[in-house]
């Protein structure tokens, strides 16, 4: 299953710290594209920690590699909001598991460090073997400072 889905445990972090790519130091994933910033000074959706896609700067993302049963379809399930301090108004990430790909966006539009408005998003792949390695990343046209948000990752064996 998958460890450390609300990137509580890793490295002291005041109000953000920025990650390099190919940095393990997030327990359980791995920094991939860009930078990535984990994030203390905003409301997280669960726990204290978040990821800004974006770090400072960058167009980054993280990743993990599961167990996985060949055949069987599983739900990923994650928070997403946005850093709502700069533009873009609408931020977009992709999440990617066993071949495939979706696209996920949020409007910051009204949103505050208080108050990020985190929502519920989920996606269904099916396993092509028997690890399969999850990855979420920043797709903003512009590689900046202010990224889609990502917490309270989990994925479940649904079938």
């Amino acid at each position: 299953t998958l460890v450390n889905g609300s990137f509580e445990f890793g490295p002291a972090v005041g109000t953000y710290l920025p990650l390099n790519p190919g940095s393990t130091a997030l327990n359980g994933w791995i920094v991939t594209r860009g930078q990535i910033d984990i994030v203390r000074y905003w409301q997280a959706s669960n726990g204290e920690r978040s990821i800004d896609l974006d770090g400072t700067p960058g167009r980054g993302g993280v990743k993990q590699s599961i167990r996985t049963l060949r055949g069987s379809t599983y739900q990923v399930r994650f928070a997403m909001a946005g850093n709502p301090e700069g533009l873009p108004t609408v931020k977009t990430m992709a999440v990617a598991a066993a071949g495939l790909l979706r696209e996920f966006t949020f409007d910051v539009t009204g949103k505050t460090i208080r108050n990020m408005g985190w929502q519920i998003k989920t996606w269904t792949f099916t396993a092509l073997d028997s690890v399969t390695t999850v990855e979420f990343y920043s797709l903003d046209a512009q590689p900046g400072l202010y990224g889609p948000a990502l917490d309270d990752v989990s994925v479940v064996r649904v079938q």
